[in-house]
């Protein structure tokens, strides 16, 4: 009989050890924390014969416990319980680490679920209790039945495995959690970002980096740099070294080429490791300059390229503040234009003043003039501020000379198009100024202020049209240049000055009218306007003509009265 005990035991551990390893196998096929407890729950409850169930398993941020997986139990009668680790079965659970099995009226917890018994086993995290399994009546041919010991070892023995597979779909969702989290990042940094591994192939590529090569990162990912930049040399080259040195190489403002697209880049590239500072590939940073280039060039249509320099090279230039120098101040103005506009379109003053300031602009930049600002149809121009160089003076003059002579081609188009043209006065001086950015935190210029910048305005106010008038201080400069000549003017009297101011004007050369583009404008206008019936002789002919009569007439010793007269 005992023989036979020992028989019917072995054949019962031998069945729930099989029960184990089939419940085992299932629990590690489940990817999702939610469907595995589900799964957990549902198997204990047919395993053990119990009725309902349900699964509680630990906020990450607290002690409290809510419902993650329930069977065949009303879950509203238990709504509002709040299910602490340090109260009712929870406190014994977690100190004994241990499965507890209880007559439920005596648990302010359960009681409310109306059932009779219930089996309760601990959900480990190594010895950190995160959840909790809880049996309700075990179902038997006399009804319900409290649980025996070999049901808290059948359900010890599944919380076991069921804690293991947890924690092992935990820690792939925290790892999964954190690659998307590590792409994101890497995706949403405008930094273009690669990865290699120790053969060389790429392993990850941002999405600014793709743009920057101009590649699909399917194109990318698993080929060999050598391959993927094989146009790009110094690319193989930075990556080479640095794989030999185990140290960061840098290179800046290169130029790559990538399938038809050119890019200028910042490349640094530096050695990946593990954890055992043992090297695992490489990583390579692209900065794309092509942005910062369009925003220096768009910067430089409302700021004068000096200013940008500086400031990109220089963030202190974005202070507040100003310090005395020595610089030269040159104010162009147009002679009449107030009334002159009067008799214009708004959109012919707009076309007007933005051919003028074209022309005029791009002279100053020529001689490294820093443009301060348009006042109206008057600029106002820095050459010293910020940069300073002996030629300050000089550059001054030439600016000013070389406006001259362009406007007066400027105009002649302008006459040849039946429009009003345009005359201006320049003034220029040299003195000690306070430059710096004036304003506020908000908005600011940089710009220079003082008695020799006021003193500029009035002697732009003195020129008249076509005239430039320099101060005494400027004359002095570049008196001793074969390049400039200069008339003594009488001293004037300007507004805030005692005495009156020492005053030259700069000669220039004026050119003489292009007669020639007038003639092919009227001939173009001719050619296509003439009536047909009319036949159209070129200018050129009309002159020879006129020559050869004029050769006859004097051949023949004829007077111009005797010649004939046209009607």
């Amino acid at each position: 009989m005992n023989k036979q005990f020992n028989i019917n035991e072995l054949q019962l551990k031998y069945l729930e050890l099989e029960t184990l390893l089939d419940i085992t196998n299932e629990l590690n096929s489940f990817e999702n924390v939610s469907v595995l407890l589900q799964e957990i729950l549902i198997k204990s409850c047919a395993v053990l014969n119990a009725s309902s169930g349900l699964i509680l398993m630990q906020n990450n941020n607290s002690d409290l416990f809510q419902i993650e997986a329930e069977f065949n139990i009303d879950v509203e009668a238990l709504k509002g319980i709040i299910f602490n680790k340090k109260k009712g079965f929870f406190n014994e659970v977690n100190q004994n680490r241990k499965p507890l099995n209880i007559q439920i009226a005596n648990d302010n917890f359960l009681a409310r679920t109306n059932c009779t018994y219930g089996l309760i086993a601990p959900l480990l995290d190594k010895k950190d209790l995160v959840g909790v399994i809880v049996l309700f009546d075990k179902e038997s041919r006399a009804g319900i039945s409290p649980f025996d010991d070999s049901d808290t070892n059948m359900l010890s023995a599944i919380a076991s495995q069921a804690g293991v597979a947890y924690n092992n779909i935990k820690l792939m969702e925290n790892i999964k959690e954190a690659k998307t989290f590590n792409d994101n990042i890497m995706q949403s940094i405008v930094t273009g970002v690669f990865t290699t591994n120790l053969m060389g192939e790429i392993s990850h590529v941002n999405r600014a980096a793709a743009a920057i090569i101009n590649l699909e990162r399917e194109m990318v990912i698993g080929n060999h740099y050598d391959y993927v930049f094989e146009s790009n040399e110094i690319i193989n080259q930075l990556i080479s070294k640095c794989e030999e040195v185990l140290a960061t190489i840098s290179e800046t403002q290169i130029q790559i080429d990538c399938n038809g697209k050119s890019t200028s880049v910042n490349i640094s590239v530096s050695p990946l490791l593990n954890d055992l500072n043992e090297p695992i590939g490489s990583v390579v940073a692209m900065e794309d300059l092509s942005n910062l280039d369009k925003l220096k060039s768009t910067f430089k249509k409302y700021v004068s390229k000096q200013i940008v320099d500086q400031l990109l090279e220089n963030e202190e230039m974005l202070n507040l503040g100003g310090q005395e120098q020595e610089a030269t101040i040159l104010f162009s103005d147009i002679r009449g234009f107030t009334s002159m506009s009067e008799t214009m379109s708004p959109t012919d003053v707009v076309e007007t003043l933005n051919d003028y300031f074209n022309l005029m602009i791009e002279i100053i930049f020529k001689y490294n003039g820093t443009l301060d600002k348009i006042i109206g149809d008057a600029l106002m121009v820095i050459y010293g501020a910020p940069n300073s160089t002996d030629k300050d003076t000089e550059n001054a003059v030439l600016t000013a000379i070389e406006m001259q002579e362009k406007l007066i081609e400027f105009n002649q188009l302008r006459i040849i198009n039946s429009k009003l043209p345009i005359t201006i006065g320049i003034g220029i001086n040299r003195g000690k100024v306070i430059s710096g950015n004036i304003g506020s935190r908000q908005q600011m210029n940089f710009t220079v202020i003082g008695d020799s910048v006021n003193l500029a305005s009035r002697l732009c106010s003195v020129a008249a049209s076509d005239e430039i008038i320099v101060s005494d201080a400027v004359w002095k400069q570049v008196k001793d240049n074969k390049l400039f000549k200069g008339k003594k003017l009488s001293p004037v009297k300007v507004k805030g000055k005692v005495k009156p101011i020492q005053i030259k004007e700069i000669l220039y050369h004026r050119p003489a009218f292009h007669y020639e583009q007038a003639f092919e404008k009227i001939e173009a206008f001719l050619i296509t306007h003439l009536p047909t019936k009319y036949t159209y002789h070129t200018i050129h002919h009309i002159r020879d003509v006129v020559e050869q009569a004029e050769k006859i007439a004097k051949k023949e010793k004829m007077s111009k009265a005797e010649c004939p007269k046209q009607k």
